[in-house]
């Protein structure tokens, strides 16, 4: 099995809304592209437990499973994955996306 795992921060002045819609066009990827065998997308918790001028967790992440690297190629040029990708980079700052791609 492969993991992708991409973590995202939001740019300034985005609505709770709009982070809404931006894990859901995500999580809503689930059993519309073939390739994905499982997905999980969520925003941070916002808490207490950090001192946050130490600690700056990332603000969303997504981790998606696939059985195989040609799997993770078909998910990204699905016409929906890209959709939903557009939406995301929207609302994020896409040059400081933290991703990574692991066999499991």
């Amino acid at each position: 099995m492969l993991r992708h795992v991409a973590m995202f921060k939001f740019q300034e002045g985005i609505t709770d809304q709009q982070k809404a819609e931006a894990r859901d066009a995500l999580g809503n990827l689930m059993g519309v592209v073939p390739s994905l065998r499982a997905m999980t997308a969520g925003l941070n918790l916002e808490h207490d437990l950090y001192d946050r001028e130490v600690y700056r967790n990332w603000d969303m992440v997504l981790v998606s499973d696939f059985d195989d690297l040609e799997g993770l190629r078909s998910y990204f040029a699905h016409p929906t994955m890209k959709a939903a990708s557009d939406l995301v980079a929207s609302v994020t700052q896409k040059e400081i996306t933290a991703r990574v791609q692991f066999l499991y």
